[in-house]
């Protein structure tokens, strides 16, 4: 969902009505001070409740009662650096639309690994991260995230029951109208089969959200090339083991953002530029950086 820049009657009388409720509660919620950012918030839960009042109430009180409880106002990277340093997610630059995008490598996850508690802050956690980053106008990173989860080497040994369900429900639960569209990519033949079966049963509104490409290269489409891998159809370095190095730390010349770095900027810290590489520099600034032997388009 893209907040709508204006409002129809219906639509206009329900944010009013969650408005009041909302500043009659501030203890539950924040101190509404109408800003766009705190608008637009409250519109993606209302939109996710067709504009039903109570219900969007509901859940936005659930989401702010589990931000409270769960989540701490920094990342909390000592807990998360161990499963995050085998390279399952990374954060990588905004796609053509100007949203963040997400690579989960499936095949580095191992069921039982880490604590699913544990795999569901990360998953929490690093959304918040997004939101504030998303929310922050300085920041500029679109308002919605692109998932890219690729199942090359995905096998038995990573496959892990409920896990989709449950960081599916979290997202859905409390960051709603969040996701641009998942991609999936090198989705094999028991994927498939598997998809083919439970397709029917996916409300529409999540389906659309859903794409399969035929071809890694294909997300050239959706990503600008200058910042993807030969891997995926772009120009960055000859091969996947020089793009990633393995613990989720960018390499001098990679187009992956280090999620620790990109989330302590998210909270409004001003990460030094002696602690940037170059990517990240080009990222977080007006700057365009050019890869070495390449030229942009």
């Amino acid at each position: 969902m893209t907040v709508p820049d204006t409002l129809n009657a219906k639509q206009t009388a329900a944010l009013k009505e969650l408005i009041v409720k909302i500043q009659a509660d501030p203890d539950s919620f924040f101190e509404w001070t109408n800003c766009s950012a705190e608008r637009d918030h409250v519109l993606r839960f209302l939109d996710a409740k067709s504009y039903h009042v109570e219900d969007a109430y509901g859940k936005l009180k659930t989401y702010h009662e589990f931000v409270k409880k769960e989540c701490p106002k920094e990342f909390p990277y000592e807990t998360l650096k161990d499963e995050l340093a085998t390279g399952k997610v990374y954060l990588l630059q905004p796609d053509l639309e100007g949203n963040q995008c997400i690579l989960v490598m499936a095949k580095e996850h191992r069921a039982g690994q880490f604590p699913r508690k544990q795999t569901m802050q990360l998953t929490s956690s690093l959304f918040l991260s997004l939101i504030a980053a998303m929310d922050n106008p300085i920041l500029n990173n679109g308002d919605r995230v692109t998932v890219i989860v690729d199942l090359k080497g995905f096998g038995f040994s990573n496959k892990d029951d409920g896990i989709l369900k449950d960081a599916g429900a979290i997202v859905s639960k409390y960051f709603p109208n969040r996701i641009r569209r998942m991609v999936i990519l090198n989705a094999g033949f028991i994927v498939n089969t598997m998809w083919m079966a439970i397709r029917p049963l996916i409300p529409s509104r999540y389906l659309d959200l859903i794409q399969f490409l035929r071809q890694p290269k294909d997300l050239t489409k959706i990503c600008p090339k200058n910042d993807l891998p030969i891997t995926y159809g772009g120009i960055i370095v000859p091969n996947w083991e020089q793009w990633l190095d393995g613990t989720n730390n960018a390499l001098r010349t990679s187009p992956v953002l280090n999620i620790h770095k990109f989330c302590r900027r998210a909270q409004g810290e001003i990460i030094p530029e002696s602690e940037l590489d170059r990517y990240e520099i080009a990222a977080y600034t007006d700057a365009e950086f050019v890869p070495e032997g390449f030229a942009l388009d």
